[in-house]
């Protein structure tokens, strides 16, 4: 049975989120307040706000090519939406636990005044364009990060996993725009534990906790590991049991970049159309010459035949009896 503890904070929530998702319609005091770090909008879906202490922001000028480097105060913007069979985090399943090829995950930066009122417009803006796969909900924005992340996801007991997700650095977007990588003391990471009963999974907790832990350095590859992974027989993403390290710059279409998939790829990409265009010359050129081949063994045959003929009525018919000609209905036959 639930505790009475647990009982009243669902309460608590399910009263908090009503308040919010009303914004939009029928405003009330919240409406004006900036968000929580952990707000709970329903049992199956929860926002959380996680400063960013590294990441510039993007002030846009324009077209979206116009813009300039800021450096306002942001938070990344997850949303984390429970399904009986998998834990998406903005859209992206991250539970069952990841594997590779992992998955590019794009995170939203928010201003710190991102208020109830944004979000119940954000949720609203994104359920009437679900459908849609570029629809951007998240206003007011300062940009988006798809981001590199040090992902871990361990049994602690019988049916129960905890889940780190530790935001490392990210790219904005811009390709003239440096890697960002997310250093700074007192940056918080992502934690949330769970439970998988019969392959029913349910959300116990979600917290932001400051990162204890240093960040994952870079392995070196030697000669023979570089050749491994070429052939995609191993990869340094995988850190050990449950954990990965993901760059995301190493990583394109769920292949890993500088690999032999990677440059198949990548020649299929470019040379594709050249082959097809080949192709269909060629097969064009080996159907005229089938045609003039057929044309010319039609001639051969033909001239054949009349040659038969001609011999035929001139030394044939005398020896008719003798040689054993006899005139069919397509020409001399014995």
């Amino acid at each position: 049975m639930l505790s009475s503890t647990l009982i009243t904070a669902l309460l608590i929530a399910s009263t908090t989120a009503n308040s919010i998702l009303t914004c939009t319609t029928t405003p009330n005091p919240t409406c004006a307040n900036p968000i929580d770090e952990i707000t709970h909008i329903s049992p199956t879906f929860v926002v959380a706000k996680l400063p960013c202490l590294d990441c510039p922001t993007v002030n846009r000028k324009g077209p979206d090519t116009h813009h300039e480097i800021t450096h306002e105060e942001n938070a990344l913007f997850l949303n984390l939406t429970l399904t009986p069979r998998a834990l998406l985090l903005n859209s992206i399943p991250i539970y069952p636990p990841l594997s590779l090829p992992p998955p590019r995950i794009y995170i939203g930066q928010i201003p710190p005044p991102f208020t109830n009122k944004d979000l119940a417009t954000s949720i609203a803006c994104k359920t009437s364009c679900a459908d849609e796969h570029n629809c951007w909900c998240i206003e007011p924005s300062l940009g988006a990060y798809g981001v590199s992340y040090s992902y871990t996801a361990l049994s602690t007991s019988d049916n129960k996993w905890t889940i780190v997700f530790d935001i490392i650095g990210g790219l904005n977007g811009y390709q003239d725009d440096p890697y960002i990588e997310f250093t700074k003391p007192g940056q918080k990471v992502l934690v949330l534990e769970i439970t998988d009963t019969s392959g029913t999974i349910e959300l116990l907790d979600i917290k932001l906790v400051e990162r204890v832990t240093k960040l994952p350095p870079s392995k070196t590859s030697s000669v023979w590991l570089k050749i491994v992974r070429f052939f995609g027989f191993k990869d340094e993403a995988v850190r050990g049991p449950g954990h990965l390290v993901v760059d995301v710059r190493e990583w394109e279409d769920g292949v890993r970049v500088g690999t032999l998939w990677y440059f198949v790829g990548r020649a299929m990409d470019y040379w594709l159309p050249v082959v097809i265009v080949i192709s269909v010359f060629l097969g064009l050129v080996g159907l005229w010459v089938l045609s003039l081949g057929v044309r010319r063994v039609y001639r051969w045959e033909g001239g054949g035949r009349g040659v038969v003929r001609k011999k035929g009525r001139e030394e044939g018919v005398e020896g008719e009896g003798l040689l054993g000609w006899v005139e069919g209905r397509d020409g001399w036959e014995l």
